[in-house]
């Protein structure tokens, strides 16, 4: 599939309904995100997602482990042989303050593979990694 300059407007656009769900703790809004089977997986914390409901449960359920805020940059799309790919770095402020007063900041990288619905692009298959996927044994 070619992209058009209009489906790359709406990837981009994907990320960032993505951030504002996760911030706003709208799990509803995550319907505008991930297809109904869709599958996210965070290797670091041994977070197995399946199906939209499994995203929003998982996200309800783990409040505690979200930041403060998503920022994402470095949104780019790629066309793959196995389909359209989303790529983006996610910078993210946590919230909470350690005893000596310090606060942390996670980063990391989003991989998605998306599909094209009737209601738009949306992810399928989502693994958001810490380590550079390089580094990852």
């Amino acid at each position: 599939m070619k992209l058009t300059l209009e489906d790359k407007i709406e990837l981009i656009e994907l990320a960032g309904r993505y951030g504002d769900a996760m911030d706003d703790r709208d799990w509803e809004a995550l319907t505008q995100v991930f297809t109904e089977d869709a599958v996210f997986d965070v290797p670091t914390i041994d977070a197995h997602m399946v199906g939209l409901e499994g995203i929003k449960s998982f996200m309800d359920e783990n409040e505690h482990l979200h930041p403060g805020a998503h920022l994402m940059t470095n949104i780019h799309s790629l066309e793959t042989p196995n389909g359209i790919e989303l790529h983006f770095r996610g910078i993210l402020p946590r919230t909470n303050v350690a005893e000596d007063g310090s606060t942390s900041v996670v980063h990391g990288s989003y991989y998605d593979k998306v599909v094209k619905t009737e209601a738009g692009w949306r992810v399928k298959d989502r693994v958001f990694l810490i380590e550079r996927r390089d580094k990852k044994k």
